[in-house]
């Protein structure tokens, strides 16, 4: 299996852009902020950013 990675990211990316656009409230950017500054690691962001991502990108498949 070959993974056309520039494609999947791009994907991705634009996975996240909606996301941003859809969440209520403050920009996800104060969240990520917010959450460095309490102490979470890079990866623990990334990785919460990527299940978000993951778990919308779900929703639309359904």
């Amino acid at each position: 299996m070959t993974t056309n990675f520039p494609a999947r990211r791009n994907e991705l990316q634009g996975q996240m852009m909606r996301l941003g656009r859809e969440l209520p409230g403050p920009p996800t950017s104060y969240h990520v902020h917010d959450s460095l500054t309490a102490g979470a690691t890079h990866a623990e962001v990334m990785e919460t950013l990527g299940v978000a991502a993951l778990e919308q990108f779900e929703s639309e498949r359904k």
